[in-house]
């Protein structure tokens, strides 16, 4: 069985190594939305950013992100929002997501 010092330094190479790849998820989400605001609305597209969305929300305070857990959380309510009235959104609606994905992605 490991001791705790062996625990504390997986959890701690665990961290750094989300560390590693999360400004990659963030240009990944960035990407999608960019993609989204370029073509005409789809689900399809809107689902697969609400799922990294909520992956980005529930991992990253687990590993020490916390802030940028709830703006993911804030981004995928939004989208979600979206997606259940079953329509587009509108220029206000993308927008707002806007200033959500930005604060995501850049601070």
């Amino acid at each position: 069985m490991p001791d705790g010092d062996d625990v504390q330094a997986r959890l701690q190479a665990l961290r750094e190594a989300y560390a590693e790849q999360l400004p990659e998820t963030l240009a990944e989400v960035a990407r999608q939305w960019a993609e989204m605001q370029r073509r005409p609305w789809r689900h399809e597209r809107a689902d697969s950013l609400s799922r990294r969305l909520h992956t980005l929300a529930g991992s990253a305070p687990t590993f020490g992100f916390a802030d940028i857990g709830r703006r993911a959380r804030q981004a995928e309510r939004l989208l979600n929002a979206w997606r259940e009235r079953g329509r587009a959104p509108g220029e206000n609606d993308i927008a707002e997501l806007d200033g959500h994905i930005h604060a995501l992605c850049n601070d």
